[in-house]
C-alpha cells in the first residue's frame, strides 16, 4: 500500500491502535519494534513505515556537533544508514507519522512520533513539540513516580532522557510554562534518586546535568549536589563530575570555588594514597594537573614529591616480547644493498636514501586508521608513556594527542624492527672498507656546506668511538650535537629562532622539539621528520634527547648509537641549503 499526504483515518487509526498495543509492555522506543509483531508483509507496507520511526538512536548533542537528535542505528561501509536521515524521508512519511502521533494515547508513541515530526519539520512544528513535551513529562514522571521504586534499569534511563529531552523542546520553541514543568520534574526526579542509596547508573548524574546546563536558576541543585557528593563519596569519578557541576553554581564566588578546587585535588591524591602500581601513578598525574591548573602551589608541590618518590619497580609493569620472523634472505638482500656500494661514502649515503627507522609516513597512517577502524575500543583508551625515572611523561586524552600517540606507537614499532637493522648495516660497512679515517671521515661530514670544520671534527671522534666499540660516548657525545645540526641549519635560512634576551629571562635558541618543527616547514621529508621528531623529541615517541642527557637511560647500547649515527648522517650529507633559504 502507498502513502500518501493525506493519509486515509482508518489506516491511521488502526495504526495508532497496533503501536498503543506494542507500547504497553515497552520499556523503551528500541523495544516497541519487537514487540509488534511484524510479519513481512507488514515491514513493507504502512506498519512497518511507522514502526521505523522507534528505530532511531537519541541523545543530546554536544556543542560544534552534527545538527539533529535522531540517528541511525546501523551505519554501513557502503554509507547507507538505517533508519536513513530525516531529511531524506519522503513527505508522505512525515505526513503519516504526524497522524498516527496525535491520534495515538500512549506517551511512548506520542513523544517519538511528534518529535520526529518537530525535527523532519512536518506539520506545525510548535504543535507536534508541545505533544511531545507532554508526552515525555509523562514517561518521565511515571518512570519516577513515588509509587514506584527506582531500580537499576533501562526504565529509569529512558525516563531520564524524557525528562531532559521535554526540557530541550521547551527550550527550543520558547515555551517558558512547559520548561518550568520540565525543571519541576527533573528535580523530583532527582530527589527520589537521591532517596536510594545506589542510584541507577547514569540517571542521577544525567539528571543534575540537565539542570546544571539550563539557564534557569535552580533552588534546589545546590541541595542535590551536596547529597550526590555524599552518595558517591567513595568513588572519585563521579565525585569529580558532581563537583565541576558545583564550580558552574560557584561562579562568582571565589572562596567556594577555592575550596572546591582543593577539595578535587585532594580527593585525587587520597585515591592515590590507597592505589598501587600505575593506578597510583595515574591518580597522582591527576592531582598534579589539576593542582597547576587551579594554582594550588602547595597541593602540587605536595603531589609532586609523591611521584618523585615513585619506585619504577613497584609500578607493576609487565615487558612483553614478541618476535616476527623474517627470512634470511631478506635480511641479507637488504644488507647487501650497502655493502655492495662503490665506497664507504656511497654506502653512508644509501642508509639515507631509504624510508627512516620509523617507516613511511604514509604508511604510517594507513595502518593507525586500519587500527582504528578494526579495534575502535583500543583506539578510544587513554595511553600514558612512562618516562626512565617511573613518571609519567605524556598522557593522551584529547583526540588530537590520541592520533598522534598512535601513529608515535606504530613508529615506535617500526623502529624496533628495523633499528638493529641499521644497526648491523653499519657493522659491515665499518667491517668492509672500515677503519676510516677520522679526517675522511671530517670530509664525508662537511661536504654539505653547512656544517663547519669544528663541527664535522668532533662528529668525526664520536662515530669512531662508535665503531671502536664506545656506544654510550659515541652516543652522549652526538646527542647534543643532532640539536646543534638542526640549529645551524634553521639559522642558515634565516629562520627566527633565538628567543632574544629580556627581562630575567636570558637570550636563548629554542629546544630541539620545537626547532623540528621550522625544519619540517623549511621541506625536509615528513617521513624523516617524523624520525626525528619521534625518536629525539616526542613525549608520545622516545623522547630519546631528554630521556638520556636528563641521566635516565643507565645502559646505551649500540642500536641507540647506531641511530644517533643515522640521524647525524641525514642532517651532515642528506640535505642541501639552497639560495632560497630552503632544504633540499
Amino acid at each position: 500500500m502507498a502513502l500518501s499526504a493525506d493519509p486515509d483515518p482508518e489506516l491511521v487509526s488502526e495504526l495508532a491502535g497496533r503501536l498503543d498495543d506494542a507500547a504497553v509492555e515497552a520499556v523503551d522506543p528500541l523495544d516497541l519494534p519487537d514487540r509488534l509483531g511484524l510479519s513481512e508483509e507488514d515491514k513493507g507496507g504502512p506498519l512497518g513505515n511507522v514502526a521505523m520511526a522507534f528505530h532511531y538512536m537519541t541523545g543530546e548533542k554536544k556543542k560544534g556537533s552534527t545538527p539533529g537528535y535522531f540517528g541511525p542505528v546501523v551505519e554501513r561501509s557502503n554509507g547507507t544508514k538505517f533508519p536513513p536521515p530525516i531529511k531524506d524521508l519522503p513527505a508522505e512519511t512525515g505526513a503519516l507519522w504526524e497522524a498516527v502521533g496525535t491520534q495515538a494515547t500512549k506517551p511512548l508513541v506520542r513523544a517519538r512520533l511528534n518529535d520526529l515530526c518537530f525535527e523532519g519539520r512536518w506539520g506545525i512544528r510548535g504543535k507536534v513539540a508541545r505533544h511531545a513535551i507532554e508526552a515525555y513529562l509523562l514517561i518521565g514522571e511515571e518512570g519516577f513516580s513515588a509509587s514506584r521504586e527506582v531500580s537499576d534499569g533501562r526504565q529509569e534511563l529512558g525516563a531520564a532522557g524524557a525528562l531532559i529531552r521535554a526540557l530541550d523542546l521547551a527550550r527550543k520553541i520558547r515555551d517558558d510554562s512547559l520548561a518550568q514543568r520540565a525543571i519541576t520534574s527533573l528535580v523530583n526526579a532527582a530527589t527520589k534518586c537521591m532517596e536510594n542509596d545506589h542510584p541507577a547508573p547514569g540517571v542521577a548524574h544525567r539528571l543534575l546535568h540537565a539542570l546544571s546546563d539550563d539557564r534557569a536558576t535552580v533552588p534546589e541543585l545546590a541541595n542535590l549536589l551536596s547529597q550526590a557528593r555524599l552518595i558517591f563519596q567513595g568513588d572519585i569519578w563521579h565525585t569529580e563530575d558532581i563537583i565541576s557541576l558545583q564550580l558552574r553554581q560557584a561562579r562568582g564566588d571565589p572562596e567556594a570555588m577555592a575550596r572546591l578546587q582543593r577539595e578535587n585535588v585532594e580527593g585525587w591524591i587520597a585515591e592515590a594514597d590507597k592505589s598501587n602500581g600505575i593506578a597510583r601513578l595515574a591518580h597522582l598525574e591527576s592531582a598534579a594537573q589539576k593542582a597547576h591548573a587551579y594554582g594550588l602551589t602547595d597541593l602540587a608541590a605536595k603531589v609532586t614529591r609523591k611521584l618523585q618518590a615513585t619506585n619504577p619497580d613497584e609500578l607493576g609493569l609487565v615487558r612483553r616480547k614478541f618476535s616476527i620472523e623474517i627470512p634470511t634472505e631478506e635480511i641479507e638482500r637488504y644488507l647487501a644493498f650497502f655493502t655492495d656500494a662503490p665506497s664507504w661514502q656511497n654506502a653512508f649515503e644509501r642508509l639515507i636514501c631509504l624510508d627512516p627507522p620509523t617507516g613511511n609516513i604514509a604508511s604510517n597512517h594507513e595502518l593507525v586508521d586500519q587500527i582504528r577502524t578494526e579495534a575502535p575500543l583500543y583506539h578510544l583508551l587513554t595511553p600514558m608513556r612512562i618516562g626512565g625515572d617511573g613518571l609519567p611523561r605524556f598522557t593522551a586524552s584529547s583526540d588530537e594527542e590520541r592520533d598522534e600517540w598512535r601513529l608515535a606507537e606504530q613508529e615506535r614499532l617500526s623502529l624496533d624492527l628495523r633499528g638493529p637493522l641499521v644497526t648491523e648495516a653499519l657493522r659491515r660497512i665499518w667491517s668492509k672498507w672500515g677503519p676510516v679515517t677520522e679526517d675522511d671521515l671530517v670530509t664525508f661530514l662537511s661536504q654539505g656546506g653547512h656544517v663547519p670544520q669544528g663541527m664535522s671534527r668532533s662528529l668525526a671522534r664520536a662515530f669512531l668511538r662508535h665503531f671502536a666499540g664506545d656506544f654510550e660516548g659515541s652516543a652522549y657525545t652526538l646527542m647534543p650535537k643532532v640539536e646543534g645540526l638542526v640549529r645551524r641549519i634553521v639559522v642558515q635560512c634565516n629562520m627566527p629562532v633565538y628567543a632574544t634576551q629580556r627581562r630575567k629571562k636570558p637570550g636563548q635558541y629554542l629546544g630541539l622539539g620545537a626547532l623540528l618543527p621550522v625544519l619540517a616547514n623549511l621541506g625536509i621529508d615528513e617521513s624523516w621528520f617524523r624520525f626525528l621528531h619521534t625518536f629525539f623529541a616526542s613525549v608520545a615517541g622516545f623522547n630519546e634527547r631528554n630521556e638520556l642527557l636528563h641521566g635516565f637511560i643507565d645502559d646505551v647500547g649500540e642500536v641507540v648509537s647506531a641511530l644517533i649515527i643515522l640521524a647525524v648522517i641525514y642532517l651532515s650529507v642528506g640535505l642541501r641549503l639552497t639560495d632560497s633559504g630552503g632544504s633540499q
